[in-house]
């Protein structure tokens, strides 16, 4: 059995994700790049990012589409689903979401500054 992965989904509509565009990533950066763009020209869509995770041990969870979020709020959303809670893919996702966030504040407050 091959090793599981996480690729990354991008929406324009979080919720219904065949009205707009929707874009696969394999690497989170990308996928944040085209969540941000959503976010700019469509908020009135409430832009998504999400994972799925691929080959993954239990099928049940194999291939499924997950909200990829950051704080209190999702932790509260990945508590729900012990498996991605935990699982060292969606934990290294989550680390690099919070970093990409951090730097995108840098970006917007650099702006402003100038």
């Amino acid at each position: 059995m091959k090793d599981t992965t996480i690729t990354f989904i991008a929406s324009e509509c979080g919720e219904f994700h065949t009205l707009g565009q929707s874009v696969e990533c394999d690497s989170l950066k990308e996928a944040f790049q085209h969540y941000q763009r959503f976010r700019q020209t469509s908020p009135q869509m409430v832009p998504s990012l999400e994972f799925s995770l691929h080959n993954a041990d239990d099928p049940l969870y194999s291939d499924g589409e997950y909200p990829l979020c950051t704080g209190a709020w999702g932790k509260d959303l990945l508590s729900m689903v012990p498996y991605y809670e935990n699982h060292p893919l969606v934990q290294q996702a989550i680390k690099e979401l919070e970093q990409l966030e951090v730097q995108q504040k840098r970006v917007k407050k650099r702006g402003v500054e100038r």
